[in-house]
């Protein structure tokens, strides 16, 4: 993830880099399975990064996604090809 990246965004570009698709094209949106929002604040408070541990997982474009407050974003195709 890259510095001062949200969630959302190193999500969805994580999904494409692990699906070989461009991350503006994928064949659904993050907002249908997660709130963009909601996930960029999750590890935020008062506009302060966190200190601590903790993860949301859910599945997106056929993926298993796994984002850790220590701002890894860890993707697994449920259906390899």
């Amino acid at each position: 993830m890259r510095e001062g990246e949200p969630w959302s965004l190193a999500t969805v570009r994580a999904v494409g880099e692990a699906t070989g698709r461009d991350p503006l094209h994928l064949p659904e949106a993050l907002y249908d399975v997660m709130d963009p929002d909601a996930l960029d604040g999750l590890f935020v408070a008062a506009g302060t990064p966190v200190n601590g541990s903790g993860c949301v997982s859910f599945e997106f474009c056929g993926c298993a996604v796994t984002v850790y407050s220590d701002r890894t974003v860890v993707v697994a195709r449920l259906h390899p090809e």
